[in-house]
C-alpha cells in the first residue's frame, strides 16, 4: 500500500503496471470516472437535465464549493491512476533509476514527468466528458455488478498467479515480459467473455410492452 514502493517497482522493472495489468487499469479507470461523478457517470446531479439540485439552488461561492469538490475528485483520481498504473515519475532514459544519486536536474525532471502525466489523464477525463453520452442508473449498476466486479476479481487472481510464479520480482527483470503477455491474454479473454455473457448495458431501444409492466401501462 506504499505508493512510493509501487513507483519504485515500476521504475526498477522498466514496465508500467498499465502494461502488466491492462484489465486492472481499465477497471480502475472506469471506477474512477464513476467515483468522480464524471460523464458518462455523472448521475448524482446532471446539470443538463435537472431543474433542481445544487446547480440551480446554489450560486456564487456555495456553488463553487460543490464544483471544486467535483474537480478535486478528478485530480485525486488522476494522481492515483498515474502513480498506480503509469509509473509515477518514471520515464525511460530521462528520470534515472531507483537507488542512484538524484541531482537537482533529475529531481526537477521527475516532478515535470509526474505533473505532465497527471495533466494528460485529466485531459482524457475531459475528452470523455465531451464525447460520450450518459449512462442510465440501471445501466451503471449492471455494468458495476455484472462486468466490472467480475473482471476485477479475475485480475486479482491473475496478479496472484504472477506473484506466485515470480514474474513481478524486481531481481529478475527478464521475467516481466511473461507477466505482460499473461496480463494482456487475461484482459482480452475477460473482455471477450464479458461481451458474450453479460447483457447489453447500452441498449436504449424501447422495451416490448408486457401486460404486468406498470411503467408501460402508465406511459
Amino acid at each position: 500500500m506504499r505508493l512510493e514502493s509501487i513507483i519504485d517497482q515500476q521504475a526498477s522493472l522498466g514496465v508500467w503496471n498499465a502494461f502488466v495489468q491492462p484489465l486492472g487499469f481499465v477497471v480502475f479507470l472506469v471506477a474512477s470516472f464513476a467515483e468522480a461523478a464524471r460523464l458518462p457517470f455523472d448521475l448524482p446531479e446532471a446539470e443538463q437535465e435537472l431543474i433542481g439540485g445544487y446547480h440551480t439552488e446554489y450560486a456564487g461561492m456555495k456553488l463553487l464549493l460543490f464544483l471544486i469538490a467535483e474537480f478535486l475528485h478528478m485530480v485525486v483520481a488522476a494522481f492515483l491512476i498515474t502513480i498506480l498504473f503509469l509509473g509515477g515519475w518514471h520515464f525511460w532514459g530521462l528520470t534515472g533509476a531507483v537507488g542512484e544519486d538524484i541531482t537537482w536536474l533529475t529531481a526537477i525532471l521527475r516532478v515535470v514527468v509526474l505533473v505532465t502525466k497527471i495533466f494528460l489523464v485529466i485531459l482524457f477525463f475531459m475528452l470523455v466528458r465531451w464525447s460520450w453520452p450518459r449512462f442510465r442508473f440501471d445501466q451503471l449498476m449492471a455494468l458495476a455488478w455484472k462486468v466490472m466486479l467480475p473482471l476485477g476479481l479475475i485480475n486479482f487472481v491473475a496478479v496472484a498467479v504472477m506473484v506466485e510464479w515470480g514474474w513481478l520480482d524486481t531481481r529478475n527483470p527478464s521475467s516481466i515480459w511473461l507477466a505482460v503477455l499473461f496480463g494482456w491474454v487475461v484482459a482480452f479473454a475477460g473482455w471477450i467473455g464479458a461481451a458474450i455473457i453479460a447483457p447489453l448495458h447500452t441498449d436504449n431501444r424501447p422495451r416490448l410492452a408486457h401486460p404486468f409492466d406498470i411503467d408501460q401501462q402508465l406511459s
